[in-house]
């Protein structure tokens, strides 16, 4: 399994159950279907952005960048 190996095992959990024992549970309000997805998103884009920050200088920095501004 997933803890035998040493790799963190990351739950999103909008169960309301107990966590899963050797896991890091990131609980989320009681809900089912779409609700529950819409309810994660914002915690797992923190956690995605959290987690390349962590291993990329500079994650989130655009490198190419062009700015058009017009006046009339």
């Amino acid at each position: 399994s997933v803890v035998e190996t040493g790799a963190p095992l990351i739950v999103f959990d909008a169960s309301g159950k107990s966590p899963v024992a050797g896991a890091v549970t990131l609980a989320i309000k009681p809900a089912s279907g779409l609700a529950a997805i819409f309810a994660m998103l914002p915690v797992a884009q923190r956690l995605m952005i959290a987690f390349a920050d962590s291993r990329v200088e500079n994650a989130g920095t655009p490198v190419r960048t062009t700015k058009i501004t017009r006046s009339e």
